[in-house]
């Protein structure tokens, strides 16, 4: 991911970062960082990637080991 893009890169509900704070994008112009404060923003800006790592809501979950057939103790 680049270091820095443009606020207008961004797409509309993505996440990034500006000033050290996250934000929302909310509009076009327009963001709210995680305390909910509304700030305009001209579409050259220059802003961050996303500091927080997205995790695939589609990827499956991990698989538990594979069980040999005996039965766990249980209690």
């Amino acid at each position: 991911m680049p270091s820095s893009l443009q606020f207008q890169e961004i797409p509309i509900g993505g996440h990034f970062e500006f000033r050290g704070r996250r934000f929302k994008k909310l509009a076009l112009s327009m963001a709210s960082d995680e305390d909910r404060n509304g700030t305009i923003f001209l579409a050259q800006t220059e802003v961050g990637p996303d500091p927080i790592p997205l995790i695939d809501p589609i990827a499956p979950p991990a698989r538990p080991p594979a069980s040999n057939g005996k039965s766990q103790p249980t209690g």
